[in-house]
């Protein structure tokens, strides 16, 4: 079984304040809820404050698109190479058509676009 309900409590360190910050987030999958809020333990300062559905709440954290030290996604690296690999091989090989070349710089477009879906 999936945990439902997801508790995290306690100092995290926020790299924008060079010190710990007092952090506390809830995730209800059932009531599609995520709640966070974060507090300068010595100011009282909230920091950050959200409440949101959960199915909403993509893009950050663990749910951000993983990309390697270039910062190009896997997708892309492969459409990188090819698009950079074909032409290469066609000079070499002098008998790549024009109409072979068009298809696989789709390919590539679809890719880029939609390789990590």
């Amino acid at each position: 079984k999936k945990v439902r309900v997801e508790f995290v409590e306690g100092d995290d360190y926020s790299h924008a304040k060079q010190k710990y910050v007092k952090k506390s987030r809830r995730i209800d999958r059932d009531k599609n809820e995520y709640t966070e809020k974060v507090t300068d333990p010595d100011t009282g300062e909230v920091i950050h404050d959200v409440k949101e559905d959960l199915n909403n709440h993509w893009g950050h954290g663990s749910a951000k698109e993983k990309k390697s030290k270039n910062g190009f996604s896997p997708a892309a690296k492969l459409a990188i190479g090819i698009l950079v690999g074909l032409p290469l091989y066609s000079i070499y090989v002098g008998e790549l058509s024009g109409s072979v070349s068009m298809m696989w710089i789709l390919v590539v477009i679809i890719l880029i676009f939609f390789g990590d879906r």
